[in-house]
């Protein structure tokens, strides 16, 4: 577990910089949808460029939080 896991989890977000992504995000009381551009991939975090109606806004998760299920990132169906 850990090192390889998250490294797989990392190149698994690098393949999909660019794509319309879907995330669903779990936190112990509720659960946020948000729907972005899929930006960057970084050493320790990704970014998601998020267009809303009040303007554009840029999301950072870590890969842990994928690791852990606190993130689900999903395609987005229709975009």
């Amino acid at each position: 577990m850990g090192t390889t896991e998250l490294n797989a989890i990392k190149s698994a977000v690098e393949d999909r910089i660019g794509e319309t992504v879907e995330l669903h995000c779990y936190s112990r009381r509720k659960v946020s949808k948000h729907i972005g551009v899929l930006e960057g991939a970084y050493k320790a975090v990704f970014t998601v460029l998020e267009n809303t109606e009040d303007g554009s806004r840029r999301l950072s998760y870590t890969y842990a939080d994928v690791l852990t299920k606190s993130i689900l990132i999903k395609n987005a169906e229709g975009r």
